[in-house]
């Protein structure tokens, strides 16, 4: 009778009960578990070799994991009221939609991930000058172990480190959405001239030469440089499938470095060149039977 005494008064002096928040549904985990697998994919296939993605239209699937984590978030937030969560959530969806939408149409979509990377940015600063004072700080220091955090000195550098982070990415996301510079594609290929290989008589003079550029984004010509030597050529020149002959005097059976830089004339204004493509051309020997002579 006693023991039933001290278990009643147990339990009507606790204090009430802290509301549940709602667990998540079976239709949320799905969704994020959908969201996971676009994004991984993304990544994993829109990974650059040799400056191209394994997959070219794999990162375009941010887009919908991006779409589908706001419609979670707008929903689990009409199921448990906003939080500060939400808004995080809610800049990282639209992050994603801009990387996905910037490889799916060109446009400054990537600006879209600016706001989240500043707003991060001066989260982790300001909780890296407050120290254990701030909320922010402290969940970190915690992080690992509760019973064993962090130390001060090492949870603020995580704190910087991740700053500098989101800053880079903030600033690689308006590198992205300015406009694209000048470029071109033309195709370099050996040339020797003198020789008439059906009769017998070998080339006197071994070059270089341009045929076929496709010049864009306001190219109007481009840089040819090689041997120490630097050419400008224009794209109307070399736009068709003629053969175009750079420079002459290089050595049979010699590589070449040779380096394409593409030029946008702007009146009044100094040129704007564009990004160097670098690469490597070879002259075959005198001998050679894969010349393509020129009299």
């Amino acid at each position: 009778m006693q023991r039933e005494t001290q278990h009643a008064f147990s339990s009507s002096g606790s204090g009430p009960l802290a509301p549940s928040q709602p667990r998540a549904t079976r239709g949320e985990k799905i969704v994020i578990w959908i969201v996971s697998g676009l994004v991984v994919a993304g990544l994993l296939l829109g990974v650059s070799k040799h400056g191209q993605p394994l997959s070219p239209r794999a990162r375009e699937l941010f887009i919908p994991a991006g779409v589908l984590l706001l419609l979670l978030i707008a929903w689990s937030a009409r199921r448990r009221g906003p939080d500060q969560s939400t808004w995080w959530i809610g800049l990282v969806a639209l992050a994603l939609i801009g990387i996905g939408a910037h490889e799916a149409a060109s446009g400054p979509w990537t600006l879209l991930a600016v706001p989240g990377a500043v707003i991060a940015t001066l989260a982790l600063l300001r909780a890296a000058i407050v120290g254990p004072g701030s909320t922010f700080f402290s969940s970190i220091q915690r992080q690992r172990r509760r019973d064993r955090p962090r130390s001060v000195a090492a949870t603020r550098a995580w704190l910087v480190f991740g700053a500098v982070l989101t800053g880079f990415a903030g600033g690689f996301a308006v590198a992205a959405a300015l406009p694209p510079g000048p470029s071109v594609n033309v195709d370099v290929r050996a040339v020797a001239y003198g020789g008439d290989p059906s009769a017998g008589v070998l080339p006197s003079a071994f070059g270089v030469a341009v045929k076929d550029a496709h010049c864009s984004h306001a190219a109007t010509a481009y840089i040819v440089a090689i041997a120490g030597r630097s050419f400008t050529v224009r794209c109307a020149a070399t736009a068709g499938g003629a053969v175009h002959t750079v420079t002459l005097g290089l050595s049979p059976g010699h590589s070449y470095a040779v380096t394409i830089r593409p030029i946008e004339t702007r009146v009044g204004r100094r040129p704007r060149l564009g990004k160097a493509r670098h690469g490597t051309v070879s002259i075959p020997g005198a001998d050679s039977k894969a010349w393509q002579t020129f009299p």
